[in-house]
This record gives C-alpha cells, structure tokens and sequence, in this order.
C-alpha cells in the first residue's frame, strides 16, 4: 500500500510525463538491483548526495516516499567529521536499507506498480531494467 500511495503522489503532483518518466526508470533500476544482486550492499545504500537521486527521484513528491515504502530508512553515515557534515549536510546521510526491513516478496509487487506507471507514463520498455538471469550452478 505504501509504494502504490508514494506512486500515486507522484501522479497527482502533475509532474510531466518525461520527468515522471525517469523518476519510474530510476525506481525500477533501484529496486531490479535489489532482486539481481542480493548480496551486494551497494544498492542498498543511497545518498542523499547523489546527483541522480536527487535530480530524478528526491525532486518529485512520492519519490523518496517510494524507497521508504520499500524499507530503505534515512541514515546518518558514520566517519564524517563535524565540519564535513556541516560543509555538505546531504554527504552525511543516506537512505539503507537494512537486511532485516528488506522483503523479496515487497520488491516484486513494487516492480510490478512501477512498470505499470511506466506503462502509464510512456516509458519505453526496452529502456527498462530487465532481471539479471542468474548464474548457472556449477557442477
């Protein structure tokens, strides 16, 4: 329910089509490399600094929203410095998404509300992440 209400915000913002386009493209990336790689902590640690997140997710109303619907959780990162944190306030916090809040089952009817709103945003489908094939066992 909280993915589906953070998609209908960025909706009824009224954002245009393009740009609502890639706010979808970008939660679609994030959340495919959650499934594809779930052992890697890298997409499960988004800063706030990031030029992409904050031009193509953070700047839409339900964007962030969505990620915390996932259960990413906003985080202070720790080693940085007093004055560092206060030179660059985004460097020092980040949205994680810890093992314990993340949920398989959730990223897969996220996905599905996202290629949805791709659909209805006019997103390309080929421009559209596509699953990682897993790799074969060895013998």
């Amino acid at each position: 329910a909280g993915c589906a209400a953070a998609l209908g915000r960025l909706r009824a913002a009224g954002h245009f089509d393009a740009a609502a386009a890639q706010c979808v493209l970008t939660l679609l990336k994030y959340a495919q490399n959650l499934l594809d790689a779930p052992e890697d902590p890298r997409p499960r640690s988004i800063k706030y600094s990031n030029a992409a997140f904050q031009n193509k997710v953070a700047a839409f109303q339900g964007g962030e929203d969505f990620l915390l619907a996932l259960g990413y959780r906003r985080e202070q990162l720790p080693g940085l410095l007093s004055h560092e944190a206060a030179r660059d306030p985004l460097g020092s916090s980040a949205l994680v998404l810890r093992p314990e809040a993340e949920d398989p089952h959730l990223i897969r009817q996220a996905l599905a509300l996202l290629h949805a709103e791709g659909d209805a945003v006019g997103l390309d489908p080929a421009a559209r992440p596509r699953p990682r094939p897993k790799p074969a066992a060895a013998a």
